[in-house]
């Protein structure tokens, strides 16, 4: 028995589309890489997930995740794990 949900994974919240995402919550989300995915300097991955519904978003798996995130290929079909925080970029 746990005290706090840390280790548990309860924290993550089953979404069956991205329209169900909301800022500042923690997701699980099936979907396909439908953008193929690109290193960045730093081991950083950069991909696009496309849900059943055919909306997207963009995904970022860090370093330390590497050895699975570069094997990523387009139409994989995948379990994401993820934090959402909506940040809004300054018109350029």
């Amino acid at each position: 028995m746990y005290r706090t949900n840390q280790g548990t994974d309860m924290h993550l919240l089953p979404a069956q589309s991205i329209a169900e995402i909301r800022d500042m919550h923690s997701y699980r989300l099936e979907g396909t890489v439908s953008v193929a995915p690109k290193t960045l300097e730093g081991g950083h991955v950069i991909f696009a997930v496309r849900d059943r519904e055919g909306a997207e978003i963009d995904c970022a798996a860090f370093e330390p995740t590497k050895k699975i995130s570069e094997r990523l290929s387009e139409n994989w079909f995948l379990e994401i794990w993820f934090s959402f925080r909506e940040v809004l970029l300054p018109e350029p």
